[in-house]
């Protein structure tokens, strides 16, 4: 921490504290690859915690090679949504972006996920 306190400029801080999960994502980052030509789809799996309830209302990508859709809307047995996620970059090289997941939690209103990938 840095303090305009000319005798302790720079002061050190310890923050612990216990991390709960507000859902289990699974997998937690996306890393997609293939050959060009392929069409690369995969699922993710995001169930929410008993003691954090929420349903996700939309699903975005940041990325214009990325295409994502909710494949359910949570009314499966375990609550859980399915999330496709496409690749629809053609050419060679690799790429990277973020699925935006807007949520009706107060405490988590945005659940955000890593997709990378390299097409060859």
């Amino acid at each position: 921490m840095i303090t305009n306190d000319p005798d302790n400029k720079i002061r050190e801080l310890v923050i612990t504290g216990l991390v709960e999960k507000f859902a289990d994502i699974s997998p937690v980052r996306l890393r997609m690859s293939g050959k060009t030509g392929k069409t690369l789809v995969r699922t993710i799996k995001i169930k929410p915690r008993k003691k954090y309830p929420f349903k996700i209302t939309n699903a975005v990508s940041t990325n214009k090679n990325i295409l994502c859709s909710l494949l359910d809307t949570g009314n499966s047995t375990d609550g859980a949504y399915s999330l496709r996620v496409e690749t629809v970059q053609k050419e060679k090289g690799r790429y990277k972006g973020k699925l935006i997941l807007t949520t009706n939690s107060e405490i988590k209103p945005e659940i955000v996920i890593e997709v990378s990938g390299k097409i060859r």
